[in-house]
């Protein structure tokens, strides 16, 4: 994906007559987002499902339930962090 993006950055024509970008090289764009879509398969079936099975296999047979909670407790604030501080930032960046 690095190469294919480097590629694309390179290929840059500069600016049409209305001011868009030009670029020569489309087929590294298109490559970087297949690859894009690739690594979010892969990431999805390797190790979304380990964040629900590892906090298991790490726990003792009596402290599993109460970890579980805290996983799920953990998990479920920094969703929510993520889901509201983030259009907050958004905005205070510019």
């Amino acid at each position: 994906m690095r190469i294919a993006t480097s590629q694309f950055a390179a290929s840059y024509a500069g600016k049409d007559a209305s001011g868009e970008n030009l670029y020569t090289n489309s087929a590294a764009s298109k490559a970087a987002l297949a690859m894009i879509f690739l690594f979010g398969a892969a990431f999805s079936i390797g190790i979304t499902p380990l964040q629900g099975l590892y906090p298991v296999e790490v726990l003792s047979f009596e402290m599993r339930a109460k970890g579980m909670a805290m996983s799920n407790l953990a998990v479920n604030l920094a969703g929510l962090l993520n889901q509201y501080a983030s259009s907050i930032s958004m905005e205070n960046i510019g």
